[in-house]
């Protein structure tokens, strides 16, 4: 029996039909294919050079922020010596108030009033 000999002879109800057709077309067509996610050398490629941009660019990004936190180290030690040399104190106490005042300096906004003020005052003895 060919298909629409078979389609023919089922009665013209409409869900009994559409179904019949549905699970003929299935069978007349084989077995559904899955498609699978395929990745090409291309693919494997792209994604190792995408990867090894960030690797480097976070290196760099690392390099740079050590860098700064270098001169900041550098600069406190500065700081640190001045106070010794011009009020006498010892390392630890010297320490202390650098630490102190790198620790308030670093909670205040870049608009704030006292370190307008500070930066003039560094600025004229600069001069």
């Amino acid at each position: 029996m060919e298909f629409q000999e078979f389609l023919e002879s089922v009665p013209q109800e409409v869900v009994l039909y559409e179904g019949l057709k549905e699970i003929a077309d299935e069978v007349r067509g084989g077995p559904a294919v899955k498609s699978y996610l395929t990745v090409t050398p291309t693919d494997t490629l792209i994604v190792a050079a995408a990867y090894a941009l960030w690797w480097i660019t976070k290196i760099g990004v690392d390099h740079f922020r050590a860098l700064s936190e270098a001169k900041q180290v550098e600069r406190r030690i500065e700081i640190i010596q001045a106070t010794m040399k011009e009020t006498g104190l010892g390392m630890k106490q010297a320490k202390d108030i650098v630490d102190a005042l790198y620790g308030e300096v670093s909670k205040r906004s870049a608009d704030d009033p006292f370190l307008k003020s500070a930066q003039g005052l560094i600025e004229s003895q600069k001069k």
